[in-house]
């Protein structure tokens, strides 16, 4: 269970804190519920980092894709670059079959609150 002063960080938590401290729940419910959205946060900002990675990485692509077309390099002749486009798009398809859209996602979210 985490601690209660891992939770004292930022001015944000403070206030949720002394809003939290005003009513007057007993100590193990208190811990418990901070420790459920501590862990909750933590899943959060772990998949914020990821969707951020992924980010880096298309931004990364199209850079590069602009860059070819900026040289004039006729990519459609380019093995490589053919290559890429398939597997970039049987992953896109993979990924939409496969994850949740989001209105899935906030269903279930709304369901857990």
């Amino acid at each position: 269970m985490a601690s209660l002063e891992s939770t004292r960080s930022t001015s944000l938590n403070e206030s949720f804190l002394e809003q939290f401290d005003n009513l007057e729940i007993n100590n193990n419910t208190y811990e418990r519920t901070l420790a459920i959205i501590i862990k909750n946060q933590e899943e959060i900002l772990s998949e914020l980092k990821v969707i951020k990675d992924k980010v880096r990485r298309i931004k990364n692509r199209l850079n590069d894709l602009e860059q070819k077309i900026d040289n004039s390099f006729d990519i459609t002749n380019d093995k490589a670059f053919k290559e890429d486009m398939i597997k970039g798009a049987a992953k896109a398809l993979i990924k939409k079959v496969i994850y949740p859209k989001n209105s899935q996602i906030k269903s279930k979210a709304e369901k857990y609150v």
